[in-house]
């Protein structure tokens, strides 16, 4: 037994050169494989990560050159909307070359509205839209979804379960904007809707914040 046991113990311990210069067994062919596998994992988290800093960066590049302050009408909804919603120091700008209003920003919003022409009934309730996403927390969500797909990017059902998790997000949204709306409003946001996803369509503009909460889903979705 005392001889398995320093037989067992010489084996784990990794290879070492001795005092006569000699060098123990190389490491297994498992421990390899391992290491291979570590390597090719870690980089892909690298490659990602820079795919996503990246993109981030185009678009505030983007927006900071040709964003500019909304109207002082639909400021005023917006200031509405957030004083009801008790929501403080709201931002909304418009933005060029975007098919979809959406909202980023953690602590302070900042609702981004394409150059689209809305009505005042319709501008209340996207901007609605877009900050019960802030309420609720979703771009918290959002953020731990994406740490999810760097970190298991070699899963294929991890962006299922991501995007589905974001259509979960969408339709509660959705259904706590138009409660207690009455029957024209709710025709009236579903249109919005349905004109988004279409100018979303005829759109072949890829600008989009890495984080960020959308008004409307996909085709597919719908």
């Amino acid at each position: 037994t005392s001889a398995t046991t320093q037989e067992t113990i010489h084996n784990a311990v990794p290879p070492q050169i001795t005092a006569d210069n000699t060098v123990t067994p190389e490491p297994s062919a498992q421990i390899r494989i391992v290491t291979v596998f570590l390597a090719i994992w870690i980089l892909g988290m690298m490659m990602l990560t820079v795919r996503y800093a990246y993109k981030h960066y185009q678009f505030r590049k983007y927006a900071k050159r040709f964003a500019k302050p909304c109207d002082k009408e639909t400021y005023t909804i917006a200031l509405d909307a957030a004083s009801d919603m008790e929501i403080k120091n709201l931002k909304v700008i418009t933005l060029p070359g975007i098919a979809t209003p959406m909202m980023t920003g953690f602590r302070y919003p900042t609702i981004i509205l394409p150059e689209s022409t809305y009505g005042v009934a319709e501008m209340r309730l996207i901007i609605r839209h877009e900050l019960t996403h802030f309420k609720r927390f979703d771009l918290v969500s959002k953020s731990l979804c994406l740490i999810c797909r760097i970190v298991h990017w070699f899963n294929p059902f991890m962006k299922i379960i991501t995007s589905h998790i974001d259509l979960v997000c969408e339709l509660a949204c959705d259904e706590a904007v138009i409660l207690g709306e009455n029957l024209d409003n709710r025709k009236l946001y579903c249109q919005s809707i349905l004109s988004t996803v279409m100018a979303q369509s005829k759109t072949k503009s890829a600008l989009q914040p890495v984080i960020a909460s959308d008004f409307g889903n996909s085709k597919h979705d719908l």
